[in-house]
């Protein structure tokens, strides 16, 4: 009879398992995920199924618009989610609509942080906004630069680090040496993808929506179908030309001549850059009264060299806007009259341009000084309160009025 007892005892506790483990819908109840995987604190993006839709807008200039276009074709390999890339408002905030999160990469200065992974999150560790930021001052090679874009985006996608004791293990969720000679953890690997399947391997009922058809074209690869499209007929019927092209008045130039490149055509000289600063510098060439007064006060002939060149209008090859420029032996002084007035006259990224031409697969290995590097970790006081520290990176959180919190990944510079 006891024994009769407690087999029903035994049976009714199942059945009650069973039944806390469903919804009245047939849902199935979130699960928590379990804290030997590299997710995130079980933080997640909220959506009504899978695949769903993840907006980054990019405030960034070229070189790193292309990083994000590489890592959220990287990401939407994954089959629980579309990573696309959206125009930006030119700001990082935590003010986006649901699904687009702002991404930016700033020299942020000597802050002892690569990247922050920022998220406002309510209750139920939904992710409702965030941004990712990206320190310039630190990053300086494509390998460096894929790395901790990747590695950001992991984190508002849900993902932390593989591991933390600086080995390489394939993938950008490491933490491992970036600075190296091939982009091995410059990508996810097939373990990221399937953590991603296990933290949105439940449904949320709400939030971002499925991939719908069409969807938006990603910046890169997507992921293969998993059956052949139908080819689409086209839907619109080329309109043929109504006006007969009009002959060229003049004569055309012969084959052998080589058109001229483009001219950028330069607004007019301000007083201060007017090349009248002449007769000073053994090569011959003028100079205008701001750039010289900022060469006499910033080291002069010994830290900036002579001019070699005339002032001129040049496209930026840094972020492709005009200036008016001049080269000198160890420098390239740029105008920028959009700046407040201690900074009109900026340096050009020229030792950054030599760098990537000169080694654009990173510095090998073998010719990097071994050193341990002293760096000073700064916090952004707007973090919050620290939470968490690794040693590696560090976890901040603030509260906010109605109950939910934003939540600050900082990845350190390594030592």
């Amino acid at each position: 009879m006891i024994y009769r007892a407690y087999v029903l005892v035994v049976l009714l506790l199942l059945a009650a398992l069973l039944l806390v483990q469903s919804t009245p819908g047939g849902a199935a109840v979130p699960t928590p995920v379990s804290a030997d995987l590299h997710a995130w604190d079980g933080y997640h993006l909220p959506r009504q199924s899978n695949p769903f839709v993840a907006k980054f807008a990019g405030n960034l200039d070229q070189n790193w618009a292309d990083r994000l276009a590489t890592t959220t074709a990287d990401w939407s390999r994954s089959d629980v989610l579309d990573a696309l890339v959206v125009p930006g408002d030119g700001a990082c905030d935590l003010t986006n609509a649901p699904g687009t999160y702002d991404v930016c990469a700033e020299p942020y200065g000597a802050t002892g942080w690569l990247g922050a992974a920022e998220a406002r999150i309510d209750a139920d560790g939904h992710i409702l906004a965030g941004q990712v930021r990206i320190n310039t001052s630190y990053v300086y090679t494509p390998g460096s630069e894929l790395h901790a874009m990747c590695q950001e985006v992991g984190h508002i996608l849900g993902l932390g680090h593989t591991s933390e004791d600086g080995s390489t293990q394939g993938t950008c969720m490491d933490y491992g040496p970036s600075v190296s000679t091939s982009d091995l953890n410059a990508h996810p690997n097939a373990h990221d993808y399937e953590q991603l399947r296990v933290v949105y391997g439940h449904v949320d009922g709400g939030g971002l929506p499925p991939a719908a058809e069409p969807t938006p074209v990603p910046t890169g690869t997507p992921r293969p179908p998993t059956q052949t499209p139908t080819p689409r007929p086209p839907t619109n019927t080329p309109v043929p030309p109504t006006n007969t092209p009009v002959p060229p008045t003049s004569t055309p130039l012969p084959p052998t001549a080589t058109p001229a490149p483009p001219v950028v055509q330069p607004p007019e000289v301000p007083g201060e850059m007017r090349s009248d600063q002449c007769g000073w510098a053994i090569t011959g060439f003028c100079s205008s009264p701001l750039f010289l007064d900022y060469w006499s006060k910033n080291g002069g002939l010994r830290q900036q060299g002579w001019p070699i060149s005339p002032i001129f209008y040049e496209v930026s090859p840094t972020n492709g806007k005009p200036y008016y420029v001049q080269y000198f032996e160890r420098a390239r002084f740029e105008y920028h009259p959009e700046n407040p007035r201690e900074y009109v006259v900026l340096l050009g990224l020229t030792g950054r341009e030599q760098f990537l031409a000169k080694y654009p697969n990173g510095i090998p290995l073998a010719s990097i000084l071994q050193a341990t590097p002293i760096v000073t970790f700064i916090a952004d006081p707007e973090w919050g309160a620290l939470v968490h520290d690794h040693g590696k990176h560090a976890v901040y959180v603030r509260a906010l009025p109605n109950g939910e919190k934003v939540v600050t990944h900082v990845n350190k510079v390594a030592p």
